[in-house]
């Protein structure tokens, strides 16, 4: 009984028929320029360069990456290289990217819970994708409380005006 390659990822079943100046993305190989270009937009989408190396510089400063060993380089390289559209290889495992990509999740549900920028790491793909947070809303009284504070105001001025016209007699 004869198994079929699987043709999910192109690099798993040998050469590629494509040439060297391809890349294998989601099962089809594209050129480096288009892939590049590709790449390069889904990332960014509206963020500025500088947004995402000052978040990147937050996240390698926090304690959970502190420590991290080689993680925070790892990051810092796939970062770099999403930025630049760089399609030069990395040398990360699949266990060092699920560290990566659960190290993130951590920092995002405590420290970076109200970061503007988010880096986030798709699963089964080491190309980061960077995405803006709407800033946090300020305190936003119930319209009960704002009628209250009305109200209370309100008694306050008449209260004041009542003793200026008692105390002009």
């Amino acid at each position: 009984m004869s198994r079929k390659p699987s043709t999910g990822f192109c690099g798993r079943i040998g050469a590629s028929s494509a040439g060297a100046t391809s890349t294998c993305i989601a099962g089809k190989f594209l050129s480096t320029e288009r892939y590049n270009a590709q790449r390069y937009t889904r990332t960014l989408n509206d963020i500025s360069a500088d947004a995402v190396r000052a978040q990147l510089e937050r996240i390698l400063a926090s304690a959970g990456f502190v420590d991290a060993g080689g993680l925070g380089p790892l990051l810092q390289a796939l970062v770099d290289n999403a930025l630049t559209g760089e399609t030069r290889p990395l040398t990360e495992s699949d266990s060092e990217l699920v560290q990566l990509r659960s190290r993130l999740e951590a920092y995002y549900a405590s420290t970076g819970k109200d970061d503007p920028v988010v880096i986030e790491l798709p699963e089964g793909e080491s190309v980061p994708l960077f995405r803006s947070r709407p800033a946090p809303a300020g305190y936003q009284p119930s319209p009960g409380r704002k009628l209250f504070m009305f109200a209370l105001c309100l008694v306050a001025l008449i209260s004041v005006w009542v003793f200026y016209w008692l105390s002009a007699k």
